[in-house]
């Protein structure tokens, strides 16, 4: 009844730890299934993703560049922001879940009185007879690099600054969505705020790492008995020679990249800049990717 739908498609993406402590803080506060459109991801995080499939908690669809032809100018050049718009509404009109989060890959829903989003939903659905959709408010996370030992566990901090909202709703009374909101509803639905003292959403970036900004809140999921769970499920996907991990290194490349188009295409709007496709000569000698 509860579904997660990472809002891009996955491209050059290795931090299997990161992955790791998303599906099952979701599993675990939520009971949450999960779809993720893959372009290109390393050959650990493909078995993990496997792992997780064959059990049934999340759904992978293969997301392949555009075909190109000879003598037509190249389609996958101009459509980086529009695709991550359809994935979206593409998995938004695949659900048949009751209720839909869409959400990155480092994100999570946190209700402050530990209630499942599914029962916070539908309470406010009990209090609003027209709510389509749920708009949240997102603070930062700071939490040390995960490296595969997860000893970052139980030692984050949130971070003061509110940023871009994200949204849950029930998909059969949405219409089209976005990154940071619905963007049309059914008939007289609508879409509400939530209060930040009710629930947030907490954003685990890697760049958040040395921020300072932050205000001492534990969230009751990081505990001990949750980096032992993790590093069960890491023995279970990947034997007891568990794959090496290097944070950033990936990460950084890709983000010179893209600041390598700017400088070369200072006319050409940031939001369509190919990154999966014109960063493949950096990246792919980085790992062993599966595109």
């Amino acid at each position: 009844s509860m579904q997660v739908c990472v809002s891009e498609a996955l491209f050059w993406y290795d931090d299997w730890p990161r992955l790791l402590v998303f599906i099952e803080l979701w599993r675990e506060a939520h009971n949450a299934h999960f779809t993720l459109n893959l372009k290109s991801v390393s050959k650990t995080v493909r078995k993990l993703l496997d792992f997780y499939e064959e059990q049934g908690v999340l759904t992978t669809i293969p997301w392949p560049d555009l075909p190109t032809f000879p003598g037509v100018e190249n389609a996958n050049k101009d459509v980086f922001n529009l695709e991550a718009s359809i994935v979206q509404n593409d998995c938004m009109l695949r659900s048949d879940a009751e209720v839909v989060a869409l959400l990155d890959i480092d994100e999570f829903i946190y209700i402050r009185n530990n209630q499942s989003i599914i029962d916070f939903m539908r309470a406010k659905r009990d209090e609003f007879h027209d709510l389509g959709a749920l708009s949240f408010s997102t603070v930062g996370m700071q939490m040390n690099l995960l490296d595969g030992s997860f000893e970052a566990i139980g030692r984050e901090s949130i971070l003061k600054n509110v940023m871009p909202k994200k949204v849950a709703f029930f998909p059969n009374r949405v219409k089209t969505v976005s990154t940071h909101f619905v963007w049309e509803l059914l008939g007289e639905y609508k879409q509400y705020n939530v209060n930040v003292n009710d629930a947030v959403v907490v954003h685990m970036r890697q760049n958040f790492v040395n921020n300072d900004n932050r205000k001492e809140i534990k969230l009751p999921y990081f505990t001990d008995s949750f980096r032992t769970m993790l590093l069960t499920r890491k023995r279970e996907v990947f034997g007891d020679s568990p794959p090496h991990f290097s944070p950033r290194r990936v990460v950084k490349t890709v983000v010179a990249c893209y600041q390598r188009m700017g400088r070369e295409h200072p006319n050409r709007h940031s939001n369509i800049r190919n990154i999966p496709g014109e960063c493949r000569e950096y990246v792919r000698d980085l790992e062993e990717w599966i595109e």
